[in-house]
């Protein structure tokens, strides 16, 4: 069923990506994009990383009329034991386009232990980012061009999940880029029992005045 539904796939793809520049889109799906995006520019050079776990594509096609949850337990399935990055490197110039840069060194570091991306992976795997490779062109025009997709065994003891309490950091090319999970999008809010403003759910204490952050329930 997963190939009949890969035009929709991007489709919801491209619409997630174009709500999270768009505050009054789907405040869910937008929150979520922004956690999972991160980039870094240094002159005229220009690094972004996409993570995309499974609560992604539940996120972004629950919403959707034609987002069955047989399609999304499908997407699930398929990435279940995987995780899917996508890299960008390149040098941004005003004058002669974008230069890409190779990927070297990448490495997904979680409590010191070191994991390289798959040279192989599934049939499914693969028709997912073959359409989304043209996806990320439209969007983004040349930049998207440019882009790769990585993947990686999640299958280890320390394997990532968006909701679970740990740090890791994805390398390349002399960049890190670190994620502090849980994602600040899928916590519940907490807040100070000092003045009881709410701060992000994934804190522990108050940044002004040190106490320690209760749940709002």
């Amino acid at each position: 069923m997963i190939k009949k539904n890969l035009i929709f796939i991007a489709f919801c793809f491209y619409i997630s990506i174009a709500f999270s520049q768009n505050k009054n889109k789907n405040p869910d799906l937008m929150t979520l994009v922004k956690d999972l995006i991160q980039t870094e520019k240094t002159g005229q050079n220009m690094k972004q990383v996409w993570w995309l776990p499974e609560v992604y594509w539940e996120v972004a096609l629950k919403d959707s009329p034609l987002g069955t949850q047989a399609l999304i337990d499908e997407i699930s399935t398929i990435f279940k034991d995987y995780s899917l990055f996508i890299l960008l490197d390149a040098e941004l110039t005003a004058f002669s386009g974008i230069k890409k840069n190779k990927i070297l060194d990448l490495e997904l570091v979680v409590n010191n232990n070191s994991y390289k991306p798959l040279k192989s992976y599934s049939d499914e795997i693969q028709s997912m980012i073959d359409v989304l490779k043209p996806t990320f062109s439209k969007m983004l025009g040349e930049v998207g061009e440019n882009i790769e997709f990585f993947v990686f065994d999640n299958t280890f003891s320390d394997a990532i999940s968006p909701t679970k309490e740990t740090v890791f950091q994805l390398n390349f090319n002399n960049s890190s880029f670190e994620y502090n999970l849980p994602l600040p999008s899928l916590v519940r809010e907490k807040k100070c029992p000092i003045d009881n403003k709410k701060h992000n759910g994934s804190w522990k204490f108050c940044p002004y005045h040190g106490e320690e952050l209760i749940s709002d329930n």
